[in-house]
């Protein structure tokens, strides 16, 4: 088994009084003040494709006044409380012992409430978990989760990242894409749209500049919309992001979530997106809002339960600024993964590595302030391969071992 970590950090969020909220496990959280809240539950669901096992959730509470603030697994819509969080002080709450057993189609999500009613407010800045897949072919969810998603007119082709936060598409596709660095096959394309204009609209997965038209849906009205027969193909140094077409002629289109599986390699990138420039020395998340600037480190941070290597870095930098963006772990810089931020584009670092154990915390940050359109970075979460033993060899195959006889004929 391989498990993956999945999570959010940045902004601000959560319910006022009375009022729940639902957060993604992965992509982004809504600004306060920046839109609305997610409307609905059906704007945060991801699918899983296999039976895998949800585990280990860790939030970082800002904010907890005049309640106790509840944090729930949904699955299908309802209440999981075999993996939750409870909490009436701020800072990082985790539940290490709880579980949810999953299967194929199930709809998961987290909803965050708690508030009786008297002018409480409840704040997280980040948010994340596992999920324990046996086999890559099982589907490694990757998603986009809306915080203030744009609207896109009619007749109006944009491009967004493969994940990452949905609070902008970008006109130039270049802004969007993402270097693959592990042959993957992705699948089960999920778009959900809480707007829609009046003709038919498409998303397609894009292979380097190119549409890839075994991996797209048709998009009529609002709602859920799925293909989960089409398989997109990337190989190594293939750059890939989603498009959006909207069809008609008024109104426009609104994507709250876009989700897919990885099927190939146990190997899922986090990514943040969609734009941001950061002040110099700003901390951002590994998975979320790139233009987040959490106000300090603890905000941005995700916290690994189980062992992991961070390798294969990519930021997408339109406009260069000098400095770096740095990996930090337990608060400290870790220079064996480290992007040179001082050019434009697409730049990698394809040599680094960092070995991850549980409990550290993880984030980036940024010495200068170039602006970044997406952040990357893989995490390879397949279990080492560990060579037997010479006992489990001889058992194996049963050879005999020599009898040895000594005799004193003194």
């Amino acid at each position: 088994m391989a498990v993956h970590v999945f999570g959010t950090a940045g902004f601000a969020t959560g319910p006022d009084d009375t009022n729940v909220e639902f957060v993604p496990i992965s992509g982004g959280l809504r600004r306060l003040g920046a839109g609305a809240a997610h409307g609905t539950e059906a704007d945060c669901q991801i699918a899983v494709r296999a039976s895998v096992t949800w585990q280990y959730a860790r939030a970082f509470f800002v904010t907890i006044t005049g309640a106790t603030a509840n944090i729930n697994a949904r699955v299908d819509g309802v209440d999981d409380t075999a993996l939750t969080l409870s909490t009436s002080s701020t800072g990082a709450v985790e539940d290490t012992t709880g579980s949810v057993s999953l299967v194929d189609t199930d709809l998961i999500n987290w909803e965050f409430g708690g508030g009786d009613g008297h002018g409480d407010q409840l704040q997280i800045t980040s948010i994340n978990t596992e999920l324990d897949i046996t086999n890559a072919s099982d589907g490694i969810p990757l998603a986009s989760g809306s915080v203030s998603p744009d609207a896109i007119g009619s007749g109006v082709t944009e491009f967004t990242a493969l994940a990452g936060a949905l609070t902008s598409w970008k006109s130039s596709e270049g802004n969007a894409e993402y270097t693959f660095r592990t042959a993957q096959d992705i699948a089960n394309l999920r778009v959900h749209l809480t707007a829609h204009a009046n003709g038919n609209s498409t998303v397609i997965a894009r292979v380097n500049n190119a549409d890839d038209t075994d991996l797209q849906v048709t998009l009529s009205g609002t709602g859920t919309t799925e293909d989960l027969t089409g398989v997109a193909e990337y190989a190594v140094a293939d750059e890939g992001n989603w498009e959006l077409a909207v069809g008609g002629t008024m109104n426009s289109d609104v994507a709250t979530s876009i989700s897919c599986t990885l099927e190939t390699a146990q190997v899922r990138p986090f990514m943040s997106g969609q734009s941001g420039s950061p002040s110099a020395n700003d901390f951002l998340p590994l998975d979320g809002d790139v233009g987040a600037t959490p106000a300090t480190e603890a905000d941005a941070e995700i916290e690994f339960n189980t062992a992991a290597t961070l390798q294969n870095a990519l930021a997408n930098i339109d406009g260069g600024g000098a400095g770096n963006l740095t990996l930090r772990v337990n608060r400290a810089d870790d220079t064996s993964l480290q992007i040179d931020t001082a050019v434009g584009g697409i730049v990698e670092d394809l040599t680094g590595s960092v070995a991850i154990v549980a409990d550290d915390e993880v984030n980036w940050q940024s010495s200068g302030t170039p602006g970044f359109t997406l952040i990357a970075v893989e995490n390879d979460a397949a279990p080492p391969v560990v060579a037997p033993s010479m006992d489990s060899w001889f058992r194996e195959f049963q050879v005999p071992v020599p009898l040895r006889i000594e005799v004193d004929i003194r």
